[in-house]
């Protein structure tokens, strides 16, 4: 652990930790009919959830509506150079995504590379930053136990602990990350998405992890989710 705040930890990385208080509930002071209804439009004039279609490859994605953000629904896809994906059951690829370097030359860490941060997304869709990412983490509660039992898919957690509720169908799977060596980490117990944010040419990676959420440096391939451009 000190290794980690050597390397500049902008936040506890939490654990999985047992929790004290009922993950299931909801809160009084939070209210899903606000922060992410499922009907009506959002201020793009788009419908709250739905669907759009990546022109590249024609793969078609869901996305939800948290707050003014809107979110890709399920982690890209998009074989984009230096991406990687090995399927641990038939589908997998398909519903965990496949894992990406946004690093110069495709390693799994270094510096950020702008070419590759642009090209990632769909036309219209961008890599969040970091700021983007604390954002949907307060709309969704601030970042407790709670917060992350919302954002959290209610499948595939149970392996490891206790499914999400999914209640804004965020969707976030713990789908880990692939290392250098073509293997998986956390794979069932933690979701590590790339940030579009550097510090010490290292990458950012928001952790959803079975208690909560954290922001740590990335030291292997991650998941992408693509926000809406403004």
């Amino acid at each position: 652990m000190k290794k980690l705040f050597k390397m500049g930890l902008l936040a506890v990385f939490f654990v999985m930790a047992s929790c004290t208080t009922d993950a299931n509930d909801e809160g009084d002071d939070w209210d899903a009919a606000k922060v992410c209804p499922e009907t009506g439009t959002n201020a793009y004039g788009m419908p709250n959830r739905g669907e759009f279609t990546d022109a590249r490859d024609g793969r078609v994605y869901k996305y939800t509506t948290i707050g003014d953000q809107v979110w890709m629904a399920e982690n890209l896809k998009y074989e984009a150079e230096n991406s990687e994906c090995k399927e641990v059951f038939d589908g997998f690829c398909e519903i965990f995504g496949r894992y990406y370097s946004l690093a110069a030359g495709g390693k799994s860490t270094g510096a950020l590379d702008p070419e590759i941060v642009s090209k990632m997304c769909p036309s219209g869709w961008h890599v969040p930053t970091k700021e983007e990412w604390e954002i949907l983490v307060e709309n969704m509660g601030g970042g407790d136990n709670e917060t992350a039992f919302r954002i959290k898919s209610s499948d595939f957690w149970g392996i490891s602990g206790e499914n999400g509720s999914d209640t804004c169908s965020f969707n976030a799977l713990p789908a880990g990350r692939f290392g250098d060596n073509g293997s998986y980490d956390a794979l069932f117990y933690s979701s590590f998405f790339l940030v579009n944010s550097s510090y010490s040419e290292n990458l950012y990676g928001n952790y959803v992890v079975l208690s909560n959420v954290a922001y740590n440096k990335n030291s292997d391939r991650g998941s992408i989710r693509c926000l809406r451009d403004n």
